[in-house]
Order: C-alpha cells, then sequence, then structure tokens
C-alpha cells in the first residue's frame, strides 16, 4: 500500500498504565488480584501490540466493550497521550472530540474558550476571529456563550466542543462516543456535518452504536482486551461483533426456550401512537430557487403506526417549474433514514405558477420502532434519479412514537402474510 495514501496507521502500539501503591500492598495491586484486571506486573495494559492503517478519505470505526482500549487508542492517534512502545503516524491536520470538557477551561466563558481551543488546533486569532459567527451559530447556546464553562451542562459542552472541531479545516476528525449526551436536533445537525465531511475527509469514530457504524464508517476494529480481535469491512465486524455476543449470552443462559407453534398466520403488530410536535426547521434554500416550503403538517397530530395518514405542506412559487418533485423522509435519533419517498404531481390548469399551492400525499405509515423520529421535506425540479433541490427543510417536525410489541425490528410492513408447515420425506427430494 502506497503510504502516501494513509491518513493514520499504528505498528505495535502498546500503552501500560502504572500501578500506584501505598505502603507495602498497594490498593491497585489488592483490586487487580481480586478482579483479575488485564495487566502486568508493571501496571495495567491498556493497549497490546495494535497495528492498523486508515486511508486518506476513509470512515474508520473502532467498536469494543468498556475497558477494551479504544479511547486510549484515540487519545494516542490525537496526540494527547503517548504510547509506551510502537509507533504511530498521522498525516494532516486533526481535529479530536474526546472526553467532554477536555480542552476547556472551567473557568474561562464559552467564548474565551473558542479562542483558546481553537489556538490548540492550530489557528491564529484572526482565523477564529472570522470563523466565530459560525462557530456561535452552530452551537446555539445563546446567552451561555459568555458564561462560564463549569455552568455548562454536559449536552451544553457537547455542543460548543463539535461546534469548534466542525470549522477547523481538519483533514482528520477522531470522536470518541460523543453523541451520548446530545439532544435529538443537535444529533441531526452533527450527523448531517459528518455525512458532508465524510466526502472529503478522513473520520474516526470509537463507538457502541452499531448502526451510526454501519451507517458512517466504510472498514472498522474490534478491539477486546487491548487487543486486535478483528478488523476489516464494517459489515463483517459488526456480524461478527454481534456473534460473539449472543455466543456468550447463550453460554451464559441457564434458561431453555422452548418454542411453542398456536397459529399457522403470521401476527400482525398493533400500532403505536404517534404524537407530532413543532421541529427546529432548519431550512435551506438554494440558488436561484423559485419555490419555497411554507408550512408541513399532518392531517393530525396524533395517530397510529400503521394507519394511512395525510401530509400536508404548503408552496409558495415564483415561478412554474418544471416536473416538480417533492421529497420527504423520517430519521430516527441516530439520522439513519427510516422511511423515505419522492412524489410529483399535475399542476391544477389555473395555476400560472405565481402564488401559493397546498400539495397533499397520502401513505400507510409502517410500524415503526418506538422512539423519536425527525420528518423533513424537500422541493425539488426534474427526477428521482436526478434532480435539482429549491428548498429543504431539515427537523420540519419531531415524532415521539410510543414503544410496542414490534420493537424488535426498526421498522415493520403490513405485509398481511402468513406460513404453514408440514412434515415431507427430505430423503426423497
Amino acid at each position: 500500500m502506497n503510504s502516501s495514501h494513509i491518513a493514520l496507521s499504528g505498528k505495535g502500539l502498546t500503552k501500560v498504565y502504572p500501578q500506584k501503591t501505598q505502603g507495602k500492598l498497594g490498593f491497585s495491586k489488592v483490586w487487580s488480584s481480586l478482579s483479575g484486571l488485564h495487566g502486568s506486573n508493571e501496571g495495567y495494559l491498556a493497549l497490546d501490540n495494535v497495528s492498523f492503517s486508515i486511508l486518506k478519505g476513509e470512515s474508520f470505526g473502532i467498536i469494543g466493550k468498556n475497558g477494551s482500549g479504544k479511547s486510549t487508542l484515540l487519545q494516542i492517534l490525537s496526540g494527547t497521550l503517548q504510547a509506551s512502545s510502537g509507533s504511530s503516524n498521522v498525516s494532516g491536520r486533526v481535529a479530536a472530540l474526546l472526553e467532554l470538557g477536555s480542552g476547556f477551561n472551567p473557568d474561562f466563558t464559552g467564548r474565551e474558550n473558542i479562542f483558546v481551543n481553537g489556538a490548540l488546533h492550530g489557528l491564529t486569532y484572526i482565523q477564529i476571529e472570522d470563523r466565530l459567527d459560525q462557530i456561535i451559530k452552530f452551537a446555539e447556546i445563546g446567552d451561555f456563550l459568555d458564561q462560564p464553562v463549569r455552568t455548562y451542562s454536559s449536552g451544553m459542552q457537547l455542543r460548543l466542543a463539535f461546534a469548534v472541531i466542525a470549522h477547523l479545516d481538519a483533514d482528520i476528525l477522531l470522536i470518541d462516543e460523543a453523541f451520548a449526551v446530545g439532544d435529538f436536533f443537535f444529533m441531526q445537525k452533527c450527523i448531517r456535518f459528518l455525512t458532508n465531511f465524510c466526502t472529503r475527509g478522513t473520520l474516526v469514530l470509537v463507538t457502541h452504536d452499531l448502526a451510526s457504524l454501519q451507517q458512517i464508517c466504510d472498514r472498522g476494529l474490534w478491539l477486546e482486551n487491548g487487543k486486535v480481535r478483528f478488523a476489516g469491512p464494517v459489515k463483517t465486524l459488526c456480524e461478527n461483533y454481534l456473534s460473539d455476543y449472543y455466543t456468550e449470552n447463550n453460554r451464559n443462559s441457564n434458561q431453555k426456550n422452548k418454542l411453542q407453534s398456536t397459529t399457522s398466520t403470521l401476527l400482525e403488530p398493533k400500532g403505536c401512537k404517534v404524537v407530532v410536535c413543532p421541529g427546529a426547521w432548519n431550512d435551506e434554500l438554494f440558488t436561484k430557487a423559485k419555490v419555497e416550503i411554507l408550512s408541513v403538517r399532518m392531517d393530525s397530530e396524533e395517530f397510529l403506526t400503521g394507519e394511512e395518514i395525510e401530509l400536508s405542506i404548503r408552496l409558495r412559487f415564483d415561478d412554474l417549474i418544471d416536473s416538480p418533485l417533492l421529497g420527504f423522509h423520517l430519521r430516527n435519533i441516530k439520522g439513519i433514514i427510516i422511511i423515505g419517498e419522492m412524489v410529483t404531481w399535475v399542476y391544477p390548469k389555473s395555476f400560472n405558477g405565481d402564488s401559493e399551492l397546498l400539495v397533499k400525499i397520502r401513505f400507510r405509515l409502517p410500524f415503526l420502532q418506538g422512539g423519536l423520529y425527525s420528518f423533513s421535506c424537500a422541493i425539488a425540479t426534474g427526477a428521482i434519479e436526478s434532480h435539482v433541490q429549491h428548498h429543504l427543510i431539515h427537523d420540519a417536525q419531531l415524532w415521539e412514537v410510543e414503544s410496542g410489541e414490534g420493537d424488535f425490528a426498526v421498522v415493520r410492513m403490513p405485509l398481511n402474510s402468513s406460513c404453514s408447515a408440514s412434515k415431507e420425506n427430505f430423503d426423497e427430494r
């Protein structure tokens, strides 16, 4: 592999944390002997001969149980921690979002910390000043910007930290399980940024969320007790990780499940209540746009999954557009599109393109897993496979879906299926 194509690499990375002792018999030694901690006579072995390489422009995930060495590896790559042995190489400007609050002075205000954090990442005062308004707009922390960071909630710290790293013009982003404290709409904004960043930069993401991993990353690394258990395509990585998890669970379980057949029909799940709430309404009006979305509403603020519902979108036209195309989608809390559709229509005969138009769409909603969802929509012109956007509304609505019996799947369709069973002589086949 040509080294010029590699963004990050590690060779034989090992990290040992020294054990502290008190008197003749330290607490760490006693605890290690009682708990069976993975360690050595010199200390706790967090990383054990880890080697890997990440290509420029690649999205790379790192998974593993707590204490497997994920955060230690990211700290070494970011330069905030030195390996005990082995070597690492980083090619490009790095921005890292590690522990919440790292890089922030708790007694400085949010505004002051923006300048300090930017300087730590190599930006000049003038460069930070030029980007300050964009950073403040991204963070959306209001008057807290000029309050000490020690008064911030964990979610507000995340907002400020992510806003800074999103405006550093970094070639490489290192993110360590940061989104667990973010609110719904800010998470959607972060995921949109990461999706765009992945088209031009290198991302390394430490996460426990396999859904986000498969959505964002191409390849990944599985660490276990500081060692590489598997490295390769993210699909195979997740399959192996889940297989190991279920194998271990089955091994530890003393209960035997008995399968009982009660019917020959697949049972449809019951619909769960959906409550529609106002969204963040984050819009993008594109250059030379001729049509704008004014409002988005459902026929009812409460309905059930599995029901037929009606969506009404009010549009304002400056002029007629050829082949109008209206699209909408529903994202879950991890930013994954669960359902999406694009529809077209024929203009009313009396419509001349210089007024408002109400478009109504009826569709049957699938059975959704309980949780929060973001509803977004857009108006474009052209065909589904090739179109030009005019106006896009992110997070137009927030949907709260109650949990139900169908929650073992992200989405279930009303298939109206049936099944049958018979005893055959397989030797004759």
